[in-house]
Order: C-alpha cells, then sequence, then structure tokens
C-alpha cells in the first residue's frame, strides 16, 4: 500500500473523509478531509513536492485552511517529513495531531451550543 492510501486509510479508521482531491502549484496533490459527524470540522492536506525532484512528495503538511502559497506556515496542524526516518512511526505521529484538532473543534463546538442555550 502507497503512502496516500495508508493515509487515507487511518483517517477513515478515524472518521474522517477525503471530500476532495485537488492539484496545486507546488504540491502533487491536496485534500480537503472532513469529520464524518460534522461537515464544519475538517483541515486541507498538502502533498508538497521536494524542490529538486518535482515528482518526489518532500513534506506532507496538515493545514486548517487552503494556503495561497503552499509552503506558507499558517494554520498548521500537523507536518510529516518524508525524508528521514520511519514513515508509518512518523504517520502515528501525524495522525495523532489531527486527532488532537479534531477533540478541540469538537470541545468548541460543544461550548458554543452551551452558550446559545444560556443566552
Amino acid at each position: 500500500m502507497n503512502y496516500k492510501a495508508q493515509i487515507e486509510a487511518v483517517l477513515l479508521n478515524k472518521d474522517w473523509e477525503v471530500m476532495m482531491i485537488d492539484l496545486n502549484k507546488g504540491c502533487i496533490e491536496n485534500w480537503k478531509v472532513q469529520f464524518k459527524f460534522n461537515p464544519n470540522i475538517y483541515f486541507y492536506l498538502y502533498f508538497l513536492i521536494d524542490q529538486m525532484h518535482e515528482e518526489i512528495v518532500d513534506e506532507i503538511k496538515a493545514v486548517t485552511e487552503l494556503l495561497n502559497y503552499v509552503y506558507d506556515d499558517k494554520g498548521i496542524i500537523a507536518t510529516l517529513c518524508m525524508r528521514k526516518g520511519t514513515f508509518n512511526k512518523k504517520l502515528i505521529k501525524f495522525i495523532d495531531e489531527i486527532e488532537k484538532f479534531k477533540l478541540i473543534k469538537i470541545q468548541e463546538i460543544t461550548d458554543s451550543k452551551k452558550q446559545s442555550k444560556n443566552l
């Protein structure tokens, strides 16, 4: 199984769905990934290319919003460097960060609903 299929399988197992795949300058592709139980919880995955070898993914970045420039550092949830180390170990950490993001978003929505009821 290639790395994209591995990432997608883990995300599906954690109740995320890949909603859209797009091509973008500076990356091989980017995905919009949405929480299965709430469409307001989502993020974007960018598969960034190595600038020296344009067909090799150098880094995978999860961000909170679409980027104008793929190397922007705004809204970063997690990054996964593809250059060194064991992919499977890095993938676990990467997914853990995404899951923390999901829990924070769920809590924000819950808190917002509680505040609305108290008004």
